[in-house]
């Protein structure tokens, strides 16, 4: 009996690996496993802290551009600075644009400038190769995901940790519906 059993299992596990889809109009099989020749490519999830370490703290962040106490344009990169000096933050060289616009890559000077397309000032990273267009196009994807900030606040100084009070609605105030906003500042 066990002989048996294990036996079917095996033939089960088996047509299990090598399921096959039949397609209308009598053509031949396909497989469900990936071939060589597929190029279906998987997504990637881009986020803040791997675009600090990949580009801003080698490429940006550096004596005489991005960092330290008077940094180039305001701006400072450096892993504490970056995301606050970005998102939302009106672009010194082009006032009528964000340097972030979380979800709109297109309206954000960050790209223009990484791009070669700002209408003020030089391509960047300034003196060095440009970014390739893979690593430019994570960036635009962290914007188009809405810019988020994932980075874990040890690694950067900050606490791992933090508690906040409500000033409204009184402790212990129980809303009879959700609130529309709420602001943490």
């Amino acid at each position: 009996m066990r002989h048996t059993l294990l036996i079917l299992s095996l033939v089960i596990l088996t047509a299990c690996n090598q399921s096959q889809e039949i397609p209308a109009d009598n053509a031949e099989p396909t497989s469900n496993t990936p071939s060589e020749t597929d190029t279906t490519q998987t997504e990637t999830t881009v986020d803040f802290e791997s675009i600090q370490s990949k580009v801003f703290n080698i490429s940006c962040a550096t004596s005489g551009c991005h960092k330290g106490s008077t940094p180039k344009q305001g701006l400072n990169l450096e892993a504490s600075n970056s995301y606050f000096n970005l998102v939302n933050k009106t672009s010194e060289q082009t006032p009528s644009l964000s340097r972030v616009e979380p979800g709109d890559p297109d309206n954000s000077y960050l790209i223009h400038k990484l791009e070669g397309t700002a209408s003020s000032g030089v391509r960047m990273p300034f003196g060095k190769s440009p970014l390739s267009q893979t690593t430019i196009n994570e960036i635009r994807q962290w914007i188009t995901d809405g810019a988020l900030d994932n980075r874990t606040f040890s690694k950067t100084g900050f606490p791992s940790s933090f508690s906040f009070k409500s000033i409204w609605p009184a402790d212990n105030t129980i809303l009879n519906q959700s609130p529309e906003n709420i602001h943490i500042s």
